[in-house]
């Protein structure tokens, strides 16, 4: 019974690590789907209706990111903190640095993200993210 439980810790654990690593990969595109303004690049992600903050389902982010279009980023980084894998959701948090010039002005934003990544048919989507800007720097 107990080489039964250790295989299955072992299996699960490289599941987990792989899935974590695909899940990583996806967020590497979300950062460069930002920097480029890729909407729809940005959108491959989320779940056809995923949440972004208050706002679900592609057509109405698609909308909310149109209201950037006179945005340019010039530098998007973010820095996974933790990705917990369970049954096909997975938690995933973290913090990004975000560079822009807007009205000609450049800005920094510096905040925290939470996704919940939900798993069908093998691929990862993003079904809820919510950003917090940090004031404090």
């Amino acid at each position: 019974m107990l080489c039964l439980i250790l295989i299955q810790t072992f299996f699960f654990g490289q599941l987990q690590s792989a899935d974590k690593t695909q899940i990583l990969a996806l967020m590497d595109k979300y950062d460069k789907a930002i920097i480029n303004m890729d909407t729809d690049g940005i959108l491959s992600l989320y779940e056809v209706d995923g949440i972004f903050g208050d706002v679900k389902g592609h057509d109405a982010i698609r909308k909310y990111l149109s209201g950037f279009s006179k945005t340019k980023v010039t530098r998007y980084v973010s820095t996974t903190d933790k990705v917990v894998v369970t049954s096909g959701l997975a938690t995933h948090t973290g913090t990004f640095i975000q560079e822009v010039i807007s009205n000609g002005s450049r800005k920094v934003y510096n905040g925290a993200f939470r996704i919940i990544w939900s798993k069908s048919g093998g691929s990862w989507k993003i079904k809820f993210m919510t950003t917090e800007l940090d004031y404090s720097r």
